[in-house]
């Protein structure tokens, strides 16, 4: 079965706090999916629905199942924090068409974008299946990638576990809507991505526009962009929009190869990047030790 798919959001969207942001951006991505793409914001978005002063840990950079509930409330987005049912939970929700906010210790992903971060961690699990030579891929929406990817079902299962054996999640109760296409169609191969640094690019008038895979036209730029937001750059001189303006003009991300005037994403934070690094370090050891001793390791 298909099950509807809007546009995957990185937790780097240039807020704040984006690098400690994967649970209120993998909320974003779960509130999207269950609204039916009716509300459809950035994971700093989701993040200012909470003060720090609200949050579970104040001193902590990352937020917990808890405080992602408090901003879907406030979101008017049902979720229910579902921790300690164990794995045979996840794979029921997930069965009857929900989505899921699954925290773990990501050092259990070893190949793809998802490898790039080693420590506590948050991705949002659509319902969607995959299949290939006997072994089961679930959908995955890792904040720190430029997009959806396919992850084996056994790997979540050892990232979740790792970080509580009784798992760590909660559901989005409206479950993401069906598409019944009566033909299965295999995943898209997507073009390699040779930088995930996010950039802005200016995009001419009647640029051409590919899809995922960096081969299929789908039309081309009907206005001239400047300052657009691409989340990576691909092989073959390309980089990822996210869709706008164009034929047949679908809000999702595709590539364009015709573009000018590469330029960093504004920071706009007061703080420089090694005072931000000194931050999430040491506030990621302290929830690690928290987290621990709450769970009794």
């Amino acid at each position: 079965m298909k099950y509807r798919r809007g546009v995957h959001r990185t937790q780097f969207d240039g807020s704040a706090k984006a690098g400690s942001n994967c649970t209120p951006t993998s909320g974003a991505n779960g509130a999207r999916e269950s609204s039916d793409g009716k509300y459809d914001h950035s994971g700093g978005y989701i993040r200012a629905l909470v003060k720090q002063s609200e949050e579970t840990d104040p001193n902590s950079p990352g937020w917990s199942l808890a405080d992602l509930d408090l901003a879907m409330k406030r979101a008017n987005i049902p979720f229910t924090v579902r921790s300690g049912q164990g794995w045979a939970a996840v794979r029921a929700y997930r069965e009857s068409g929900h989505g899921i906010a699954l925290q773990g210790d990501s050092d259990q992903f070893t190949t793809g974008c998802s490898a790039k971060f080693d420590g506590d961690h948050c991705v949002y699990v659509h319902p969607e299946t995959s299949s290939r030579e006997g072994v089961v891929y679930w959908l995955l929406g890792d904040p720190i990638c430029g997009d959806w990817r396919w992850e084996k079902e056994s790997v979540l299962r050892h990232y979740a576990e790792k970080f509580s054996p009784s798992i760590r999640f909660g559901t989005f109760d409206t479950p993401v809507r069906q598409i019944d296409t009566g033909v299965e169609v295999p995943p898209m191969a997507q073009a390699t991505h040779t930088d995930e640094v996010p950039k802005l690019i200016d995009i001419p008038l009647g640029a051409i526009i590919y899809d995922l895979d960096g081969t299929t036209q789908l039309g081309k730029t009907t206005v001239a962009y400047k300052a657009r937001l691409s989340p990576y750059a691909v092989a073959g001189g390309g980089r990822a929009i996210y869709g706008g303006s164009f034929d047949p003009g679908p809000r999702t991300t595709r590539i364009v190869k015709a573009f000018s005037n590469v330029v960093p994403v504004p920071d706009p934070t007061p703080y420089s990047a090694a005072d931000i690094n000194a931050a999430t370090t040491k506030g990621v050891q302290q929830e690690k030790s928290r987290l621990r001793t709450l769970l009794g390791l």
